[in-house]
């Protein structure tokens, strides 16, 4: 996932996704690879953020990042009751990561 990071860092977008996109072909069941799409995904403002993070917390339910994205997620788009209930999960499972602002 370096590739994808450096691509990020660089302001290159496109491939960045890309290269997030062929992280998650080689390996559907990495949960890193799902949450780097979904965190680039959220970045330029493309509709698979929310798919990304779900499907992280399918193959790992207890993937913090992902819960974190999702609380961000839903509440940039008003969702108030989805961030309740990730924000509850996530404070189970990662008190330091729920301590930060999400909105």
């Amino acid at each position: 996932m370096i590739p994808g990071y450096s691509y990020g860092k660089l302001g290159r977008h496109s491939e960045r996704i890309d290269a997030y996109e062929q992280s998650f072909r080689i390996d559907q069941f990495s949960s890193d690879a799902s949450v780097s799409l979904g965190v680039a995904c959220h970045d330029v403002h493309c509709n698979t953020e929310e798919d990304a993070c779900q499907h992280a917390l399918m193959v790992d339910p207890v993937e913090s990042s992902a819960l974190f994205n999702l609380g961000h997620y839903c509440m940039s788009i008003g969702n108030k009751a989805e961030v309740m209930s990730y924000y509850s999960r996530l404070k189970t499972l990662d008190p330091e990561s729920a301590g930060k602002k999400i909105c």
